[in-house]
């Protein structure tokens, strides 16, 4: 009798053995599944970019996702998440690149194959200006602009409607004024018209000259008295302009600052 109760007890412990064993081989697999990137894998983390006012960052959109540097952000503002307005949207395709430099967006758009560009207020959701608006203004100012002097390159006269390139935009301290720039390309020659915008008035004033070199920075003075542009051109060499904002002067030049490492 006592040897039937020992069979017994071994076989139940031999039973909880073998289903010890493959709940153990089952989790081994599952650990394997996870591994692999099963539907159970955890999903990646979409990286926080902090924006901050006057940033200069390049974004790229598909549908309502953020990718910055070909990789998904998601956007916070002062250690708050924050979403980009909807309205937004309406005006920078799908899949294509943007410049935000807060609170401005600036975008390509374009209808029948022809690209420009536009400077939409974020906060305010309203477009302030468009590429062709510059266009415009631009052509109206052109002999004071250019001094009356054709503006040439090579053998060809450039003209107002030939600066279709590289808008940009940047916002006051105060904002009240924006800076505004434009570039015409060609044969490895950069030049700009640049403007400040009234906010209220939405008039639009040139500085009265054609700056060379592709704007690769600018920066408003604190009290919004002053603005600065820096350079680049074809060669690698900087130069620096600081501007009256009110008066439209450049007060400062600094040309070639940069020799670039032979």
């Amino acid at each position: 009798m006592q040897t039937i109760r020992s069979s017994r007890k071994m076989y139940r412990i031999s039973i909880l053995v073998l289903v010890l064993l493959t709940m153990s081989v089952l989790s081994l697999g599952q650990d394997y599944i996870l591994a692999k990137g099963g539907e159970t894998a955890e999903e990646p983390t979409v990286r926080t970019l902090e924006i901050e006012q006057g940033q200069i960052l390049y974004l790229s959109r598909e549908g309502s996702r953020i990718f910055f540097q070909g990789e998904e952000v998601a956007l916070k503002r002062e250690e708050v998440p924050y979403e980009l307005p909807a309205t937004a949207f309406n005006y920078w395709q799908d899949g294509d690149y943007a410049q935000l430099v807060y609170p401005l967006l600036i975008s390509r758009t374009g209808e029948d194959g022809v690209t420009d560009h536009l400077v939409y207020h974020l906060a305010e959701e309203k477009v302030l200006i468009t590429a062709e608006e510059f266009r415009e203004e631009l052509s109206a100012d052109w002999e004071r602009v250019t001094g009356g002097e054709p503006l040439m390159i090579m053998d060809y006269e450039i003209e107002a409607q030939d600066f279709t390139d590289s808008l940009l935009a940047k916002l006051s301290p105060d904002g009240q004024m924006v800076y505004l720039s434009l570039q015409h390309y060609m044969i490895a020659t950069m030049r700009n018209a640049v403007a400040v915008m009234e906010r209220d008035s939405g008039e639009i004033n040139f500085v009265p000259e054609i700056i060379q070199g592709g704007v690769s920075n600018v920066f408003w003075s604190p009290e919004g008295e002053h603005f600065g542009l820096i350079t680049t051109d074809a060669r690698g060499y900087s130069s620096l302009y600081i501007v009256d904002a009110d008066k439209l002067d450049i007060i400062t030049r600094f040309p070639d600052y940069h020799i670039p490492l032979e």
